[in-house]
């Protein structure tokens, strides 16, 4: 796209957005460039900083119980339901699912698709942790997206995760939710997108019959 006065902002980011990252072109000269072995270690992904890089290895090998993660972690106020001690801020799966609620800004999606890569997405989760956010909002067909049990697998991860199930459909609503449950969910919530339907179309018995079918 040629660049002129007129150029327009959204049309500009979304060429960009198209783009892989810069860094992904030069492998080898990024790695060439550092000297500590342990940030040597990480071959994928490569990042256009070797900040990024070093990062990257400090979030991997990030211990939860070390006293000075736990101490961050405290500052962070908690709350209770049922069982679960959460903290009492909760990640949303926008950056997995890459819907950004981002209206008729096309690119948007495309920036967040070519930024949020696997790595991406453990290191995100190991800072939440590491300050005290301890749970996540997610859905089945994010674990089928990427190979989220490598975060708790091979990242040390503790985070729990709050089954979010997407159906207005209220008889696979049961089933749906064991999905969630046998991939690892400690928790469920009823999703806004159907309450609203179900209210705004009289069908608030089937809000009633979702909570009935989380109780069981």
């Amino acid at each position: 796209m040629k660049l002129t006065k007129c150029t327009n902002r959204r049309e500009l980011l979304k060429t960009l957005g198209a783009l892989p990252l810069i860094g992904s072109l030069l492998p080898q000269s990024a790695k060439a460039k550092s000297k500590d072995k342990n940030v040597d270690a990480v071959t994928s992904p490569t990042y256009v900083t070797r900040s990024d890089k070093l990062e990257y290895a400090r979030l991997k090998n990030l211990n939860l119980n070390d006293p000075k993660t736990v101490a961050n972690q405290k500052k962070m106020p908690i709350g209770k339901i049922g069982n679960l001690t959460l903290g009492r801020l909760i990640s949303g799966s926008n950056l997995i699912s890459m819907n950004m609620h981002a209206r008729d800004l096309d690119y948007v999606r495309a920036l967040a698709a070519h930024y949020n890569t696997e790595e991406r997405i453990f290191m995100t989760l190991k800072h939440c942790e590491e300050y005290g956010i301890n749970s996540a909002v997610l859905k089945n067909h994010n674990f089928k997206q990427f190979r989220l049990s490598k975060y708790w697998d091979e990242w040390g991860g503790k985070m729990k995760w709050l089954a979010d199930v997407i159906t207005t459909d209220i008889n696979q609503y049961e089933r749906l939710l064991v999905e969630h449950l046998e991939l690892g969910a400690s928790a469920a919530y009823l999703w806004g997108g159907a309450s609203d339907i179900w209210y705004h179309r009289n069908k608030k018995g089937n809000i009633i019959k979702a909570f009935e079918i989380m109780k069981k």
